[in-house]
């Protein structure tokens, strides 16, 4: 057997190992990357208008705003403007918060 035959196939065998370790740590650093951006964008999720508000007219005299648990308790007509954001020190929502209730 050729000695250059066992130097390329011991490459070969080296470079099929470093790609797998390099497909791994790829892997994780995105799903690493994911789940901050995640977490990110849940904490900065704003309410959105009331059911009624833009279409049929009803707007806010059916509906209160229903403010999440540990952020400060709202005006009973509090309407939040489109470019309004929670304060960062506020908790997250709970998931499926329902954000408008019937009065």
């Amino acid at each position: 057997m050729n000695p250059d035959d066992e130097n390329t196939a011991h490459l070969i065998g080296s470079l099929g190992e470093l790609a797998g370790r390099v497909a791994f740590w790829l892997v994780l650093i995105g799903l690493v990357v994911a789940f901050v951006i995640r977490a990110i964008r849940r904490g900065s999720v704003r309410p959105a208008p009331p059911p009624g508000l833009y279409g049929n007219g009803a707007g806010t005299s059916q509906w209160r705003f229903n403010a999440p648990p540990g952020w400060p308790p709202t005006p009973p007509e509090f309407v939040p403007p489109a470019d309004w954001n929670p304060d960062p020190s506020w908790p997250a929502a709970p998931p499926g918060w329902q954000w408008w209730i019937p009065r």
